[in-house]
This record gives structure tokens, C-alpha cells and sequence, in this order.
């Protein structure tokens, strides 16, 4: 299991962030654009307050406080409008960027290279593209026009500021400076939070899956109380992390809110006196108290999207990390258009799965004859299931070949021949889908009436009996079928691809041997024109077989 993410400079992520939002540019800028307005508005309601004030206070002006008024009005009702056509164009466009975030990752998880992408937990990939998929978008979309909008809010409330009083705008300016250089070592430590935080949930969402999905192990272990222990444990970590981080925003924010409770208090005594003096109109103060709280506001949001930020990067970290590993390419024809059954070669095949580490295969040599019924055998740990992801080029030999072989013409096997085979793993590997869509996972094209006849073949046409037949639906993990069913089902998928070849991994170990020995027999007598593989350890296969082949 990997949860430690990777750390990546700017200069990476930066065009990696710009793929995902390539085609929703203008829509990002449109919402930008509209809260821009929205700001504006912000700064005409000022001014318009200000002018009905001293119309009020002053000259008592019944047309202008009245226009005022009017412009106030309108105002508002503008403002509500924009913000509605925001809301749906910034909630839609972030739904789509998420949708296309989340597609483009699972290709690339589902594509890489099955060695690389084994070493991370299900758990710890789900929590990924999940989580961080979402802060990223939410940053993108919502996040980053908002600083937009505030900076620009800041700009204009700084240069209304200006006219009313310079002073008070260099001193704003001097706080500013310092609180940009603070800045960079706030997100450098909130960065280093997250991370901790960000792995203990991917070690949460791990805990979580295995608990879930093994529960009648655990009933059957007596290990409930064990594994609540073990999850327990990863909480408390997890709560660790957060009471550390949570310490430090408190006072970090504590901080924070006396400087500006102490700025507010200082225009607000020098306001009061200026009255006192009458150097300024009560509606120049009342203008000061709106423009100091137009530049608190945005302020305070610029200094929490710090920590928006620092969440945002280690999303886009973590998530680069799944997208940078290195993918399969498919180079030169696809196998599938193979007319005929090929034979294979297996050429000194030699595999270890780690470095100098102990090799599951030495020099390992054998040949299966087009058209063949072949078993193959061995101990627990010879290297039979990495023969079968040597063929179908999960892992790549340390040393030797194989080859696929028809007509006198070879194909060497690799990522381009894996639709050469239609592969029957160990267990229960049916999806939470129904069953006329699980069979056409290897055949999308098949008609009733072939899988009706894969399923005869499998001795698995019991489920046509069922109400809803074929449209019947599996559970997660096959849930609602047993253990022998479920292998009869997967059974029956592989009969109906159009590979072939076909790669059956201890296949039969859920079934009786009466059905067992049937389904050996209807595949022998039925499926002629390919080449099948079959690791067993059952008499039953051995006993039909062409040809048994013992991997030591």
C-alpha cells in the first residue's frame, strides 16, 4: 500500500491543472466576468448611499435622494439577477470539469501499467479521485474567480480610499506588503498539514473498504472487535493530525481578526474625530466604515484561500501522481483479428517480482499446439498465475519470449495481443451490474441467443428459470449467487469472447466435481477452434487434457 504522495513544483502542475480546464475556459472567465459586475454594483451602491445621505443630511435635495433611492433599487434587483445566471453557469461548468477530471483519471488507472498501479490501494486510489478530484474543481471553479473578484473589490475600494484619505491607503498598503510575506510561510505549514491529513484519509477510506467487503470474514474469524480496534486506531491518528491543524488556524485566525478589529477601530476613532473637526460629512465616515469593510472582507478571503490553496496543491499533487504513472500502449494490430487459433511459445522464461528477489520462474520453456485443451499444474507458488500475467502482458519476462504463433507466422506477445485471450480469474469476479451485462463485458455485441448457449455450456442456464432472466442483477462481488454460480457465470463470459484463447485460473475450484466434469466436458467437445489453458489442480481437467504441463 502506498498512501505517501509525491511532491511536485509548480511548473507541473500548472499545465496539468490547464488540461483539465481546456475546454471550459470561457465559461470560467464568463463567471469572472459576471462577478466583476457583481463588484461593481457593490461600489455604486457605496456611492449611491453616500450621495442619498448627504442629500439627507445636507441639502436636502427631494430629486436626488429620491433618484438615489430609485438607483439603489434597481441596483439590488440587478445584482440578485446576475448572481442567479452566476450560480447555474459556475454550479453546471463545475459539475462538467469534475465529470471530465473523473473520467479522464479512472482511463488512467484503469490503462496504466499493472505493476505500477498494484502498488497503491483501491482504497487510497478511490479516495483520490474522489476527494481531491472535487477540491480541485471547487478551487478552479469557484475558488480562483473568487480571488479574482476580491482582488479586484480591493483595488477598487483602495483607490476610492485614496481620494477619501492617502494616509490611511499607505498605511493599508505597508499591512499588505508584510501580510503577503506572513503569507508564504502560513501555506508552506498549512501545506504539510494537509498532506498528513490527506494520507490518513486514504488510509480511512482503505480500512474502511477491506472492513466492508470482508465482513462475513471477519464474523467467521471473530475479529469484528479486532479490525474495529485496527480502524479505531487510524482515527485516532487521523485525529491527532487534525487537532494539530486545527491549533494552528486557531491561532493563526485569532491573530488575524485582532489586526483587523484593530484597523477598523483606527478609522473608526480618526473618523470620529474628522466629524468633531468637521474636516469630513457624516456620509464621507459612513463611505470609510462601507470601504473598510469592502477591504476586511476580500482580505480575510485572500488569507483563508491560503489555506484553500495549500489543500488545492496537494490534491493536485496526489493527483498527478496516479495520472503520471506510465500507461500501456497498444502498438500494431490487435490481436482479436486473428482468424483461427494460435499456438504458443513460451521461450526461457524467467520472473522475479522484485529485484534480485527469488525468481517465480527459471528458464522456464513449454509449447501449447493451436486448438489444444492444456493443463497445467504445479504447486502453490510455482509460477502458474505469473505465467498467466506474463501472457497477457500484466508483467513483462526479467528474460525470454513468448510468442503466439499461426500459419508459420509469429506474433510476439505483448500489451497488442491481450485481446488475443479471454481470461477466467480465481473467485468471483462478477460486477454489480445484471448479468446480460456482465456476459457482454467480453462481447458487446452477442445476441441472446449465444449467451443463452454459453451459459448451457457453463451449466449455468438455471438463471433463465429466474423471473427476470438475463436482466437479473448481481450484487456487489456476485452477491446473490454463490460461489460455484458466480464461476459458472464467469465461465460462460469467457466462452462468449471472441479471443482465441482461453486462460481458465483455477476456474472450477468452487464447483462439484459432477458439474465440474460436465463443464470439462461440453467445453471440450463444444469449443474447438480455440486454444485453452487451464490451471488446475483437479483430476478432473487432467483427465481431458491434450497435454498437462507441470511449472516447478
Amino acid at each position: 500500500m502506498n498512501f505517501k504522495g509525491r511532491e511536485y513544483k509548480l511548473s507541473v502542475i500548472l499545465p496539468w491543472i490547464a488540461a483539465v480546464i481546456k475546454d471550459y475556459k470561457l465559461k470560467l472567465i464568463l463567471c469572472v466576468v459576471l462577478g466583476w459586475a457583481i463588484v461593481g454594483l457593490n461600489f455604486v451602491f457605496v456611492w449611491l448611499t453616500k450621495i442619498a445621505i448627504d442629500s439627507a443630511t445636507g441639502d436636502k435635495n427631494h430629486n436626488v435622494i429620491v433618484a438615489a433611492l430609485a438607483g439603489l433599487a434597481l441596483t439590488i434587483a440587478i445584482q440578485a439577477l446576475i448572481s442567479a445566471v452566476s450560480r447555474r453557469l459556475r454550479t453546471m461548468t463545475s459539475f462538467r470539469m469534475n465529470r471530465r477530471l473523473q473520467e479522464r483519471l479512472f482511463e488512467k488507472a484503469v490503462y496504466a501499467r499493472w505493476p505500477e498501479i498494484n502498488k497503491y490501494h483501491t482504497g487510497d486510489i478511490t479516495r483520490r479521485l474522489e476527494e481531491d478530484g472535487a477540491e480541485i474543481i471547487s478551487f478552479v471553479s469557484s475558488t480562483i474567480p473568487t480571488i479574482l473578484l476580491v482582488l479586484l473589490q480591493l483595488l477598487g475600494a483602495y483607490i476610492f480610499l485614496i481620494i477619501l484619505s492617502y494616509k490611511i491607503a499607505i498605511v493599508l498598503a505597508i499591512i499588505m506588503v508584510v501580510g503577503v510575506f506572513i503569507s508564504k510561510f502560513h501555506f508552506l505549514k498549512i501545506r504539510a498539514f494537509s498532506a498528513k491529513i490527506k494520507e490518513g484519509g486514504s488510509m480511512l477510506q482503505a480500512a474502511l473498504q477491506e472492513g466492508l467487503q470482508n465482513i462475513s470474514v471477519l464474523k467467521a474469524l471473530a475479529g469484528n472487535r479486532l479490525f474495529m480496534r485496527y480502524y479505531s486506531h487510524i482515527f485516532g491518528l487521523q485525529e491527532d493530525n487534525v487537532r494539530r491543524r486545527l491549533s494552528y488556524t486557531v491561532l493563526s485566525s485569532t491573530i488575524l481578526n485582532v489586526g483587523f478589529a484593530a484597523c477598523y477601530l483606527f478609522v473608526f476613532v480618526w473618523g470620529v474625530f474628522g466629524l468633531e473637526s468637521s474636516s469630513i460629512t457624516y456620509g464621507t465616515l459612513i463611505a470609510f466604515v462601507q470601504l473598510v469593510g469592502q477591504i476586511q472582507g476580500p482580505s480575510r478571503t485572500l488569507i483563508s484561500s491560503i489555506s484553500d490553496f495549500a489543500e488545492f496543491y496537494t490534491s493536485c499533487e496526489r493527483l498527478n501522481e496516479i495520472s503520471s504513472i506510465k500507461q500501456e500502449h497498444v502498438i500494431g494490430p490487435s490481436a482479436i483479428s486473428l482468424t483461427t487459433a494460435p499456438g504458443i511459445i513460451c521461450r526461457d522464461l524467467s520472473y522475479s517480482y522484485t529485484q534480485g528477489g527469488r525468481k517465480i520462474l527459471d528458464h522456464f520453456n513449454c509449447e501449447f499446439a493451436p486448438k489444444s485443451f492444456n493443463a497445467i499444474i504445479g504447486t502453490t507458488g510455482a509460477g502458474k498465475t505469473t505465467l498467466i500475467r506474463l501472457l497477457l502482458s500484466y508483467i513483462e519476462p526479467d528474460e525470454g519470449e513468448i510468442f503466439l504463433f499461426i500459419d508459420g507466422r509469429k506474433e510476439r506477445v505483448g500489451i497488442n495481443t491481450r485481446s488475443a485471450f479471454a481470461y477466467v480469474p480465481q473467485g468471483n469476479s462478477l460486477f454489480s451490474m445484471s448479468l446480460r451485462d456482465n456476459l457482454r463485458l467480453s462481447n458487446p455485441q452477442a445476441t441472446d441467443y449465444e449467451m443463452k448457449r454459453v451459459l448451457s455450456l457453463s451449466c449455468a442456464d438455471f438463471i433463465m428459470k429466474h423471473k427476470e432472466g438475463l436482466d437479473t442483477m448481481c450484487g456487489e462481488n456476485g452477491r446473490g449467487f454463490s460461489q460455484g454460480q458466480a464461476q459458472r457465470f464467469c465461465i460462460a463470459r469467457a466462452l462468449l469472447s471472441k479471443a482465441p484463447v482461453l486462460l481458465f485460473d483455477e476456474a472450477t475450484s468452487a464447483l462439484d466435481h459432477g458439474t465440474e466434469e460436465l463443464i470439462i466436458k461440453n467445453i471440450k467437445a463444444e469449443i474447438r477452434d480455440k486454444t485453452i489453458l487451464f490451471i488446475t489442480h483437479r483430476d478432473a481437467v487432467m483427465k481431458y487434457a491434450d497435454k498437462v504441463i507441470r511449472v516447478n
